[in-house]
């Protein structure tokens, strides 16, 4: 019983010191610096959108650099958050797919704060 208890414990141990080290600290919003392209934007564009929107890709225009995507923030921003973009027509009840493209929450608010801030392009990565 003792050696069961202890092994629990440790594993309890074990999963709460990862879970620390891998929680993000969220700053109070009055410190917290916005999003740049650099810092959190381009990932994210590289990783949901640039399969369409690349040069020779299927969407009508590039969001493969700053250039391309700064003056669009506020178009993102508004496409992504009414779920327009990235497009992903499987329904919520559809089984989870390989290659999905969706934005979390998260994802979105990136976007919506980087508009805001003016699209700043920050530091080299």
């Amino acid at each position: 019983m003792k050696r069961s208890f202890l092994l629990l414990l440790s594993a309890f141990a074990g999963l709460s010191i990862t879970v620390l080290a891998t929680a993000r600290t969220v700053p109070s919003s009055s410190s917290r610096l916005p999003p740049t392209y650099q810092g959190e934007v381009k990932a994210l564009l590289d990783a949901k959108c640039g399969s369409c929107h690349r040069a020779g890709g299927i969407a009508p225009f590039a969001l493969s650099t700053y250039e391309q995507a700064a003056p669009l923030a506020d178009l993102i921003a508004d496409v992504t958050a009414e779920r327009v973009m990235p497009p992903w027509p499987p329904g919520g009840k559809t089984p989870r797919l390989k290659f999905d493209r969706s934005l979390s929450t998260q994802e979105i608010a990136t976007f919506a704060a980087w508009a805001a801030a003016g699209a700043p392009k920050g530091g080299k990565p």
